[in-house]
């Protein structure tokens, strides 16, 4: 479980990429922004509208990777704030899938059949053939964490937000893979506990 600190921490992940539609494994690998992904941006935005103070901003930080800095700029945008107002942190970036990156979730499943099902029976501690474990993953998130300072908003992954609010709750690592990951959502974890925000529904 990660300690918990006494100040607000804000997690959202980056809007749909192309990739995400065509259901690649993204991972370090980058993707555009889909228009959807740049509507659910600004969402993310809206929602922290009703978070933060943007006279008293917090510290933005995102992933270096293309698709959370753009998201990160129309969320910036959205609250009225500079675009660039916003640093990159390394330990943010989505886990390594190594060989598999960038191909299709079918092709790995079908045509690396043995090593899938391995990684699958135990994500924690088997990484991804020349990638990372989710247990690698999990110390740079809890390195980063345990760095901050002061209020936080992060833009990051799919897979790295799942793994932060899962041990910043202390549930059981088993329970990652279950966890959904939504886009244009905002977490915020606080005092050892995570809550959600979704924004208000709109007409598509």
């Amino acid at each position: 479980m990660f300690k918990a600190q006494s100040f607000p921490v804000y997690f959202a992940r980056h809007g749909e990429t192309l990739n995400n539609v065509a259901q690649r494994w993204q991972g370090r690998n980058d993707s555009p922004l889909t228009p959807r992904g740049e509507k659910q941006a600004r969402e993310t935005g809206l929602i922290l509208k009703d978070l933060i103070s943007t006279a008293h901003p917090p510290l933005f930080v995102a992933s270096p990777l293309g698709r959370t800095r753009a998201t990160m700029e129309i969320a910036l945008l959205t609250l009225g704030l500079p675009r660039d107002a916003y640093t990159t942190e390394d330990r943010l970036m989505e886990v390594d899938l190594g060989e598999w990156t960038g191909l299709p979730a079918d092709d790995v499943r079908i045509h690396d059949k043995a090593r899938f099902e391995a990684r699958s029976r135990d994500r924690w501690n088997v990484p991804c053939p020349g990638g990372e474990s989710y247990a690698m993953v999990a110390a740079r998130a809890e390195d980063w964490l345990a760095r901050l300072t002061g209020p936080t908003v992060a833009v990051s992954h799919g897979v790295f937000g799942r793994i932060l609010r899962c041990l910043y709750a202390g549930l059981p690592w088993q329970q990652i893979a279950e966890m959904d990951e939504p886009h244009g959502a905002v977490f915020r974890l606080e005092r050892g506990t995570v809550a959600r925000f979704d924004g208000a529904p709109r007409v598509p």
